[in-house]
């Protein structure tokens, strides 16, 4: 027998080695999604893990003092309705030893006196714990915090949004009459982009200059995207510390709906009246923290009337539907 023609019976044409690699490259295609989608469903699972762990911070919280913390609640005074003006904490700083354990907590000096207390937040800097970093969000990381809790629907200082966390007064769960698990505590937003040099429409802010603690900061904001009078825009952090109580960083409201395409807006002085909306990276949809601890998923398509129901405690509105 020949060799070479031997050689030949054993060996590829290019025409089938081109086959074989088309059908790698098409078992790969069909494996990537796949594996894509478990790892999402891998990270929202662990998403609504952190959010379930809050959940149960602030139970433990409100049955040791009676009610849930404050927004934006300073530090001095009561620690729990403090009646003189300071700086301020974020409700995760209240509730530090059940996201990150006792020695986190006796670092966050949320019962400091007045005077003396720390005005300049030299604490700022204490890095969140990994309870708060959703994994789906990249930007989350460092003492930023994915996590955010509902003060109703629209900014209204000083009256009252409707939600639970209001400003600096502690809700009772007896106050809370829609029922704990008919009412939202905390959901996502996304963290800014620390290193970009341009706006993120996702996850940044429209600032309207001047100051004033007025309520016109929604329809201002509404106005905006309504025009589509929202870039280029002076941009600004957001979700960048967890301890601090700027409802821009650790506050969020039901006025627009999930993962909504209009931008959210904030003051640029006085108190950061801010437009702050439930925001994340999970396909089609947001993770809802409720106040029986439940986590629900709720799509970006839920009914806006469903949606801005859930924020208020005491409405009395249906908050089941899509």
């Amino acid at each position: 027998m020949d060799f070479r023609a031997r050689v030949r019976a054993y060996g590829f044409t290019l025409v089938e080695l081109l086959v074989v690699i088309s059908i790698i490259g098409l078992v790969l295609s069909l494996m990537l999604p796949a594996v894509m989608s478990a790892r999402e469903a891998s990270r929202a699972t662990h998403c609504k893990n952190n959010l379930r762990q809050i959940g149960v911070g602030l139970a433990n919280f409100e049955s040791a003092r009676g009610r849930y913390p404050g927004s934006f609640a300073g530090v001095s005074g009561s620690p729990i309705s403090p009646t003189k003006p300071a700086s301020s904490y974020s409700p995760s700083s209240w509730i530090a030893a059940d996201l990150g354990g006792q020695a986190l907590a006796n670092k966050v000096e949320t019962e400091q006196t007045a005077p003396p207390f720390d005005p300049n937040w030299t604490k700022l800097d204490l890095p969140a714990p990994a309870v708060l970093h959703c994994p789906s969000d990249s930007f989350a990381t460092g003492r930023a915090s994915s996590y955010r809790y509902c003060r109703g629907n629209l900014p209204r200082w000083p009256k009252d949004p409707g939600g639970v966390f209001r400003h600096q007064i502690g809700v009772r769960a007896a106050e809370i009459t829609d029922g704990l698990a008919n009412t939202a505590f905390a959901s996502e937003r996304l963290v800014s982009n620390p290193t970009k040099g341009w706006p993120d429409r996702r996850r940044d802010m429209l600032v309207f200059p001047g100051g004033g603690a007025t309520p016109s900061i929604g329809l201002a904001c509404n106005q905006a995207n309504e025009a589509n009078q929202v870039g280029p825009w002076s941009s600004v952090p957001s979700g960048t510390s967890w301890m601090s109580g700027e409802w821009y960083h650790n506050a969020y409201y039901h006025l627009y709906p999930p993962n909504s395409a209009w931008v959210d807006c904030r003051k640029e002085h006085s108190l950061p009246m801010a437009v702050t909306s439930a925001r994340s990276n999970h396909p089609g949809g947001v993770h809802l923290l409720l106040g029986d601890t439940h986590v629900r998923f709720v799509k970006d398509t839920v009914q806006l009337a469903i949606w801005r129901n859930l924020a208020t405690r005491h409405g009395g509105e249906p908050t089941e539907g899509e």
